[in-house]
């Protein structure tokens, strides 16, 4: 069960370690301490993106308004204060959460398996599930604090016995 969850969450790390570099330039450091939850949770805000095949599960990414609002900053270059609003906070945790998930699941699978994801959700507040969930790594990009949390015990009998390509 150990080395499966170590696979995991090295696949996962790797994935979210790679787009975010490639996104804002910036090193990922992984973040130890539980540091997700700001006392108001309205402040909050996540996207949720379904694994359909060939497992069913959801990775789910977490960050806080004001954490979220530089990051746009970050990403986008030199962006003027009206275009930071939920929308846009919204399409970048969905775009962000997107390619965590691609190269997520590209390193689970062989390179000739297909994989599918739905559609992402985006919204406020506190989202994680505790009773579902495999596995959740809080990193810093820039000193902006995210979590990604891997959903679903599929994920884990999924991954007993194989390499994970990093």
């Amino acid at each position: 069960m150990k080395k499966s969850m170590d696979l995991l969450e090295s696949a996962l790390t790797t994935a979210i370690s790679k787009t975010m570099e490639s996104m804002t330039f910036e090193e990922v450091e992984v973040v130890l301490e539980d540091t997700r939850y700001p006392e108001d949770e309205s402040n909050y805000c996540w996207s949720t993106l379904p694994v359909l095949s060939p497992v069913n599960g959801a990775l789910i990414l977490e960050i806080s308004l004001e954490n979220a609002e530089p990051l746009i900053k970050n990403v986008y270059g030199e962006v003027s204060e009206e275009i930071i609003n939920e929308a846009s906070i919204n399409d970048l945790l969905a775009e962000i959460l997107n390619t965590i998930a691609g190269r997520f699941m590209s390193a689970l699978l062989p390179s000739d398996q297909e994989f599918e994801l739905g559609l992402p959700k985006t919204g406020r507040g506190h989202l994680t599930e505790p009773e579902r969930k495999v596995t959740s790594i809080s990193f810093s990009v820039g000193g902006y604090i995210m979590t990604v949390t891997v959903m679903g015990a599929e994920f884990q009998s999924f991954i007993k016995n194989k390499e994970i390509v990093t």
